[in-house]
């Protein structure tokens, strides 16, 4: 697999950053590989595997209560209205929260003192689903379908991954699949390590259960502002990016928004890593805040719609705000100084 190595990055995003020229999750998508932490370093790739978009029931309004039950091919699905078939068990929920059910496969290889850390990925996992759920139309979805291995043993992880994706980097120390709806990360010393980068991937898996292919800015965008998702309780925190945030001050803005929202896979693989990643960063984060997040519920809502569909990014845009106009605001944001912590 090619890939060039990216320069420039800040001391905590330091080491690298490969990008695959082949295909990114916005388009045929469909795995991830990271081989740093994020912190000094993060080096990405993507493979392409064959990603069949599952149809998914119709809308339903959620209102009081929801059954929830396995249909015939054994996935949870949940509802407002019990299953057809009477003699299907289901059980009811209390519906007042809406979120998404996940159907999650936890196994953490070489346990030893790792409670913690499966309890957290429990529910860093699900606060994450949750978290894209407030931006979505409220509908019957079936249990997403996630699968994540953590890797204690170096030898094991690497046997792994060259049996799962062996076309990928041997220094990788973390990668996604949707062939297998599989996220896969070698354990780091520190836990916050091995979250950042499980949280990073998780969301790509998320959106591409919901959605299908998505536009790259929106893709890494959202993971580059989740993967530092705090819980704190029943309050869920997030942290603006210090290094991406100083990266978009020092370089200013490197594309009109109406040239960066059309990048696909080939100006992913030859433009600046740093540039790219700051930018999509900076709009999503824009995108979070208050005052903002009608346009993300606004896009969520036509993906949806066109779930599993070409999406042209930049026509949206187009017909939703005055790009200019948006782009002024926007840049006002920026520099009225670091954004202060989201709290959901």
């Amino acid at each position: 697999m090619q890939g060039r190595l990216k320069q420039g990055l800040t001391p905590w995003f330091a080491a690298c950053f490969f990008v695959c020229a082949g295909a990114m999750l916005a388009t045929e998508a469909l795995a991830n590989e990271s081989t740093a932490p994020k912190l000094p370093g993060l080096m990405k790739e993507t493979e392409s595997h064959d990603f069949e978009c599952v149809p998914l029931p119709p809308r339903v309004t959620v209102q009081g209560q929801m059954y929830k039950w396995r249909n015939a091919q054994g996935q949870w699905v949940y509802s407002d209205q019990p299953p057809d078939d009477p003699r299907r068990e289901s059980q009811i929920l209390n519906a007042k929260h809406h979120g998404l059910a996940l159907d999650l496969s936890l196994r953490i290889h070489g346990e030893s003192g790792v409670s913690f850390l499966r309890d957290q990925i429990q529910a860093d996992t699900q606060q994450l689903a949750n978290l894209l759920a407030r931006y979505l139309p409220q509908h019957s979805f079936p249990a997403i379908r996630l699968n994540i291995q953590i890797f204690s043993d170096q030898d094991l992880y690497q046997q792994y991954l060259q049996e799962q994706a062996p076309q990928l980097n041997p220094q990788a120390i973390g990668f996604y699949s949707l062939r297998t709806h599989e996220a896969v990360v070698m354990r780091q010393n520190r836990a916050e390590d091995t979250l950042r980068i499980l949280r990073h991937e998780v969301v790509h898996l998320l959106m591409a259960s919901l959605f299908g292919p998505t536009p790259h800015w929106l893709n890494e965008g959202l993971a580059e502002n989740l993967e530092v998702l705090d819980l704190q309780a029943q309050l869920k925190l997030l942290a603006p990016s210090v290094h991406h945030y100083q990266r978009v001050q020092q370089q200013g803005i490197a594309w009109p928004l109406a040239e960066f929202v059309t990048f696909a896979s080939p100006e992913w693989a030859q433009l600046s890593a740093p540039d790219l990643y700051a930018q999509a960063w900076a709009l999503v984060r824009y995108l979070l805040e208050p005052t903002q997040e009608h346009h993300l519920r606004a896009l969520f809502k036509t993906l949806w719609a066109q779930r599993c569909q070409p999406f042209d990014s930049l026509a949206w845009w187009q017909q939703t705000t005055d790009l200019q106009h948006f782009e002024r605001e926007w840049q006002a944001w920026l520099d009225a100084g670091l954004p202060k912590k989201l709290r959901f």
